[in-house]
């Protein structure tokens, strides 16, 4: 942003992939004099701390008795998917926090009904669309609240809902207008999932069961029942019939839209790996669902109190401490053995120390100012030489062999400058990055004179030329 004074991709391409709030707060960082990669940590430092700064008071303010509360708060910290996901320069942290900025403020408009309080949600929600795309959830997730939660009227209800809805999806609609000006397409070129329904369905819920309680040997139909098990009760803890009805609305106020966003969350990522390609279903998507999960699980676990009998509610606490017992220590020991093996080798990708150290990283950093590059790893070259580099050529586009493309190559050939020096930097294959839909080193050699300049145990150099010229 800073060099091109618009949104743009590390290369020469509009950003498109990605919505730009993330990018526009470490650009911002670095105003101050910070490098991305400082502003980066320095960032996800203060996510993490907000992110469990405000889970505090959002468990200590709507679940009783404090103690559980307390011990939702200290899953939140040990919690590995949200360490994990500040362990990198991502956007999760920045998007988990905005989702729990957005929580507060619905809960808060339907307890006060204020209006101030439902145009911050609403403005909250934008900014979380801004962050990622999956953000469109955290305003469906608001309508949907709007529209089923208030006592109102029908009349009353739409309008708070479609005032939500207009300011929360004006700023998004904006982005996407631009992208589709700038790149004829919404969301950046995508491919067909190679993914079928049900490992998707599965690999959700595997992961948020499996990251909530993550005890090793427990069968995989075990961890994909507790997301649902966690919905169920939820919805019957808002119904149990209540003393007064205040209370039962009070209840249903704390738990619906947290109820809402896990479904509405989990249904959204489950049909876009389904029918779009990006990264299989992993622990950084699922990480936004991690702390409204373990809301509804201490707010289940504190209806107990509810119950008639004495011996009920006693057997009901010991029954919810051993649960949350056992999910903090498994949760404890999972975090812990994550920050040891960060705290030895590195967050891992390209903090580890193979790329650190990185030879053919060295031998690019040292070829000219003026020379172009081109690399199969763009994000290593551009990150750790300081380098702005070109992606070689797709075979098909990223995760989706189905959808083959060669318009990559033609435009490489057609835009090839034979006239600017040119290197071609090339990593040998590694699990930090797929690049199996790019050419291989063979077929760079069909279209282009590849003349080895270097060999390093990590990858090569070689000088780039137009097939058939020197």
């Amino acid at each position: 942003m800073r060099s091109f004074g618009t949104y743009n991709a590390y290369g020469d391409g509009p950003l498109i992939v990605f919505p730009p709030l993330f990018s526009v707060v470490l650009v911002g960082l670095t105003l101050f004099g910070l490098d991305v990669s400082r502003a980066a940590r320095g960032f996800e430092a203060a996510c993490f701390g907000a992110i469990v700064s405000l889970s505090g008071y959002w468990f200590v303010r709507q679940v009783k008795p404090r103690l559980l509360a307390i011990g939702g708060v200290i899953g939140v910290l040990v919690s590995q998917p949200l360490n994990y996901v500040t362990s990198y320069a991502l956007s999760e942290p920045l998007f988990i926090l905005l989702t729990l900025c957005f929580l507060l403020a619905i809960h808060t408009f339907l307890e006060t009904d204020q209006r101030a309080w439902l145009l911050g949600a609403a403005a909250v929600a934008a900014l979380a669309s801004l962050a990622r795309y999956s953000g469109a959830t955290v305003i469906v997730t608001g309508v949907v609240v709007l529209l089923l939660l208030p006592k109102t009227s029908l009349r009353v209800r739409m309008a708070n809902a479609t005032v939500f809805g207009v300011v929360a999806s004006l700023p998004p609609l904006l982005w996407l207008a631009r992208n589709l000006i700038r790149s004829s397409t919404l969301t950046g070129e995508r491919g067909v999932s190679p993914y079928t329904l049900s490992d998707n369905v599965q690999s959700a819920l595997g992961i948020a069961g499996y990251r909530l309680f993550p005890i090793g040997g427990t069968p995989v139909l075990a961890h994909c029942a507790v997301v649902p098990l966690l919905l169920i009760g939820a919805c019957c803890v808002a119904l149990i019939p209540r003393d007064r009805d205040r209370d039962r609305d009070l209840a249903q106020k704390a738990i619906v839209p947290a109820a809402c966003f896990v479904a509405i969350y989990m249904a959204f990522i489950v049909v876009s790996a389904t029918t779009v390609a990006f990264n299989h279903i992993d622990v950084r998507l699922m990480a936004p669902m991690q702390i409204p999960l373990i809301y509804l699980a201490v707010q289940i676990a504190s209806a107990g109190r509810l119950l008639q009998s004495r011996r009920a509610r006693l057997s009901s606490a010991a029954i919810a401490a051993t649960i949350v017992l056992v999910a903090l220590v498994s949760n404890t020991f999972s975090t812990l053995t994550y920050t040891q093996q960060v705290v030895a080798y590195g967050a891992g990708g390209f903090a580890s120390e193979k790329f650190q150290s990185s030879a053919v990283i060295a031998a690019a950093r040292a070829l000219p100012r003026s020379a172009r590059l081109y690399t199969n790893m763009p994000h290593a070259v551009y990150l750790l030489a300081e380098r702005k580099a070109t992606e070689i050529p797709r075979k098909y586009i990223y995760n989706s062999p189905e959808t083959t493309t060669t318009e990559s190559s033609a435009q490489f050939i057609r835009e090839f400058n034979p006239s600017v020096e040119s290197y071609l930097v090339w990593f040998e294959k590694d699990p930090v990055a797929d690049t199996s839909y790019l050419y291989s080193l063979d077929e760079m050699m069909r279209i282009a004179d590849l003349t080895l300049v270097t060999r390093t145990p990590d990858g090569s150099l070689y000088r780039l030329a137009p097939k058939n010229r020197q």
